[in-house]
């Protein structure tokens, strides 16, 4: 998997610890979290966010977010081509891009609905102000409602904006490396942004 000669099995314990700890590895489905959380991290998460940290030496105006919208639909419908893994999809790697560029989806309506109107608007004035300005949210230019001010990231403070039903800036991305472990042994479920959510889910 890593390419990484681990003749001690250290590795791989850390990686079970840190991961499966509380999954039964007989029983995929007990499992999933895990290694959500850990080929998630291992392939994308925190190659992303060593980019960053390294950036953030050289130009104090680096940014970072984490885009945790799971909305009705997902690009994980046309990675997979309907030959779709065993697992509930949640957020799929550039899902973002929906929100950003045209996509047709087999959804009703199949493209974006009001909430999802909303979503769209809020990222492209922030990656347009990023283009334009070197800065999401610069002084000068009126936000919409409810977009809060990224602050830029450094090693100090290391903040970053999580796009979600609610924008909020955050404090700490390595936190989220094991988000979907933490919510099953919390017994949390994720609130899809629906039209109406529930509300014994969503808060």
């Amino acid at each position: 998997l890593l390419h990484i000669r681990d003749d001690t099995g250290v590795l791989a314990d850390a990686l079970v610890d840190k991961y499966l700890a509380d999954a039964d590895m007989t029983n995929f489905t007990s499992m999933t979290p895990g290694l959500t959380d850990m080929l998630g991290v291992l392939f994308l998460k925190s190659a992303g966010y060593e980019t960053v940290r390294l950036n953030s030496l050289h130009n104090p105006d680096s940014y970072w977010y984490a885009f945790n919208y799971e909305g009705r639909n997902s690009l994980y419908i046309y990675l997979f081509a309907g030959n779709y893994p065993p697992i509930p999809h949640g957020v799929c790697h550039a899902d973002e891009m929906i929100y950003l560029f045209i996509y047709p989806f087999p959804s009703d309506p199949p493209f974006l609905d009001e909430r999802e109107k909303d979503l769209s608007l809020k990222m492209i004035q922030v990656w347009t102000n990023f283009a334009i300005y070197g800065n999401p949210t610069p002084e000068g230019v009126e936000l919409l409602d409810g977009l809060p001010k990224f602050l830029p990231y450094s090693r100090e403070n290391e903040a970053y904006m999580d796009i979600d039903c609610v924008w909020e800036s955050k404090i700490d991305y390595t936190k989220t490396y094991t988000v979907a472990v933490d919510d099953a042994r919390n017994g949390y479920i994720p609130c899809r942004c629906t039209a109406e959510p529930d509300p014994d889910v969503c808060e």
